[in-house]
Order: C-alpha cells, then sequence, then structure tokens
C-alpha cells in the first residue's frame, strides 16, 4: 500500500440504494441497521449508518489505548443531553460473522456506552488489517492529544503490517543503520551518505516520512519513550504528564523519591522548565542517584571524584566507539577534549 491516508480517499458508494426503513437520531434521519445486509468487498458506506452499539466491538490493534476518563464521562453527559454527535468507522469483523470492528472513534464508543446509548451511526469499510491500522494512525495523528508513547507504537505496529518487520526488530534497525546515514528521509536535493540505505531502513523511512516524522527525531525523541519506568509510561498515557517532563523524571531511579515528585508534578502542573529545576534538587539532595546517566563516584573510589567520573565517562565511550566513528563532528569534538586533557599533563 503506498503512504496516503485513507481519509484522503474518496468514500464508495453503498450497494444499495437508501430506500430501507429509516431511524431518527438527533437530527439525522438515517438508515436503519438491516443484519441481511451485504456489502460487497472494498465497499464502504457513503451515509452514516445505525447500528446497534451491541454489535460493535472494540479492536485490539487500535493505536490508541489510553483516554482521558474526565473527557470520557464529559463526552457520555453531551450524549445523554443532546443524542449520539459524529460517527465510528468500523468494518465487517473478521471472526463474528454479522458484527463490527471499530476502526476509528473509540472514545465516542466508549461514552456511548457509559450514556447507554443502543445504536451508534457508523461507517462501515471493508478494510484490511493495514488499511485499517493506516486510517486508524492518520486519525489519531491528526489529534494533538495524542501521546508520544502512542504515536511511537502505532507507529511501529504500521511498519509491522505493511512491511513485516517486527518492532523490535525496526527499532533496531532505527538505532544501528540509521545512525550510518543522517541524511536518510530528508528529501531531494540532499546529498546522501555513501554507504547504501537498507531496504528494511528505506521502509521505515517510507512510513515516517508519510507522518512528517525524521529518522533522526524517531530515534532520539520516539524510541525513548519506550524505556520510560511503568510509572511515567502511566502518567504519560492516562495522566498527562509531557514526555519531556517523563524524561526529566526518569532520571531518578529511586521510587521512593520518584513517587512524591511525580504527585508534585501533576497535582501542580508544574512546566518542564520547573520539573527538570526539581529534579536536578532531588539529584542534589539523593547522592546515590546517578545524574545524566553517570553514576555518582566517591573520593574513596581512589582518583578523586572527578576522575573518577571521567573514568566512568570514558568506559562508556568506548562502549559506544563504533557508532562515535560513524559520525564526523563527534570524532572532531573527541581529537579537541584529548587535546585539552593533555594539556592538563603538561
Amino acid at each position: 500500500m503506498e503512504g496516503n491516508c485513507l481519509s484522503d480517499r474518496t468514500v464508495l458508494q453503498l450497494t444499495q440504494t437508501m430506500t430501507e426503513p429509516t431511524v431518527q437520531q438527533g437530527s439525522f434521519t438515517i438508515p436503519a441497521f438491516n443484519s441481511d445486509k451485504t456489502l460487497k468487498p472494498n465497499i464502504a458506506s457513503e451515509i452514516p449508518i445505525s447500528i446497534p452499539r451491541s454489535r460493535i466491538h472494540p479492536w485490539a490493534d487500535q493505536p490508541r489505548q489510553y483516554f482521558s476518563e474526565a473527557s470520557v464521562l464529559q463526552l457520555a453527559d453531551s450524549f445523554v443531553t443532546h443524542g449520539f454527535k459524529g460517527t465510528l468507522v468500523v468494518r465487517p469483523h473478521p471472526e463474528i460473522a454479522g458484527d463490527y470492528q471499530l476502526i476509528a472513534g473509540e472514545r465516542r464508543y466508549l461514552a456511548a456506552e457509559l450514556a447507554g446509548l443502543q445504536n451508534i451511526l457508523c461507517f462501515i469499510g471493508d478494510f484490511s488489517d493495514e488499511n485499517a491500522l493506516d486510517f486508524s494512525l492518520c486519525e489519531n495523528l491528526n489529534r494533538e492529544d495524542l501521546s508520544t508513547l502512542e504515536k511511537t507504537l502505532g507507529i511501529l505496529n504500521l511498519i509491522e503490517a505493511r512491511f513485516g518487520i517486527l518492532p523490535a526488530d525496526a527499532i533496531n534497525i532505527v538505532n544501528t543503520k540509521g545512525h550510518s546515514d543522517k541524511t536518510a528521509g530528508r528529501g531531494p536535493g540532499v546529498r546522501q551518505s555513501k554507504k547504501t540505505v537498507s531496504h528494511e531502513l528505506e521502509a521505515i523511512i517510507s512510513v515516517l516520512q508519510q507522518f512528517g516524522i525524521e529518522l533522526q527525531t524517531f530515534r532520539t525523541a520516539h524510541l525513548p519513550t519506550l524505556k520510560l519506568p511503568a510509572i511515567l509510561k502511566t502518567a504519560h498515557l492516562k495522566e498527562g504528564l509531557s514526555y519531556l517532563s517523563a524524561r526529566a523524571l526518569a532520571q531518578i531511579t529511586d521510587e521512593a523519591v520518584l513517587k512524591p515528585l511525580l504527585k508534585e508534578v501533576l497535582t501542580q502542573k508544574l512546566s518542564v522548565r520547573k520539573v527538570r529545576a526539581r529534579v536536578k534538587e532531588a539529584l542534589r539532595a539523593n547522592p546515590k542517584e546517578p545524574i545524566n546517566g553517570v553514576e555518582k563516584v566517591t573520593p574513596d573510589q581512589g582518583m578523586g571524584t572527578e576522575l573518577g567520573k571521567l573514568k566512568v565517562v570514558i568506559e562508556q565511550l568506548f562502549k559506544s566507539k563504533s557508532d562515535i566513528e560513524k559520525d564526523a563532528v563527534k570524532v572532531e569534538t573527541m581529537k579537541r577534549l584529548i587535546k585539552e586533557l593533555k594539556e592538563l599533563l603538561q
């Protein structure tokens, strides 16, 4: 499948003219649900159809897994007062004959369930798994409140659906082969690395380009969300903690320190700048905590505090040797630092 969102495609017409019984839903007069209606392959409804809520089932691969409880309750109250607004997108259920699987509109579905609505307006499409995920991801990526973690998981799922590249393999490709070509995926006219970009990496880049995400941005700003501690993932997904604040808080590894600080951040709605400041204070107040990934050392380690830190950094540099050697800027930086260190010995 090419990289166009399904939301940009024209929805094809119904197989039957709309002369069937109708149902009044708010200001809409729409066709009533007919369990005998047969949709031809790849045919979708041009206008929404009222379907019993009990015949609609959530989709496990829906990229958006978490919703604000308050927003769902607010929408449910609105449905009770004003009736159902908007539409869902569904497809014939692949395992339950006569039922439907939800592709887009899960927040409305949850709110309709809370409101006790019996029928819901839906567009019906005969989506493949790939098309359904593509459509759902496109819809969700247009939402400002979709979390970075959910975007990351959704994109990895889409890469797997389109190209058969498992999420773990895609992550490994981005973190290894992706480093060898910093300019990959930045459009025409940009000088590419002499090294050949693998077919797998090209496939990954094609998906990222569809959603306007640079390869390097995906590596540095999206993939790290997968490594967040569980407590921060939950806060990021369910409680509105920003990704930047979550990354700052992730520097604290002691949950006894992290939990009260996280509660303070959420309760007081602290800005990212204030969160970073509070994290620095917490790290200084707890000597056992690592700072920026470098473990604190004490003078009794034999080399003195600062030299001990330098030793840890050098060990980490040796572990990252292969990546550093591929980056000309980093190599030049290393040369400059080595020269400065030699001057200390004179």
